[in-house]
């Protein structure tokens, strides 16, 4: 687990969306993550249907940064929206 001030990391991302006035995240989210911590989002997140939502979890085999990431989902994307 992560935690920034007494958020868990997962749940600081919403809680600014909501700040921002963002209605709410639909459809189909993706988590890209890393093998030690994929366990924790998935406990935390699980599969999203507690908001409405679906979850994928994508796997980064090395911290190689945030373009990495888009690449090991760049299908699950494809053309639409993505965030970070």
């Amino acid at each position: 687990e992560v935690n920034l001030q007494d958020k868990q990391c997962a749940k600081c991302g919403r809680t600014r969306w909501d700040e921002c006035g963002v209605p709410q995240v639909a459809g189909h989210n993706g988590v890209v993550t890393g093998f030690g911590t994929i366990n924790g989002y998935k406990k935390l997140l699980k599969d999203g249907s507690q908001w409405g939502i679906n979850i994928e979890y994508f796997i980064q085999n090395q911290p190689r940064g945030i373009s990495d990431a888009f690449l090991i989902c760049e299908n699950f994307i494809g053309k639409d929206y993505a965030n970070v």
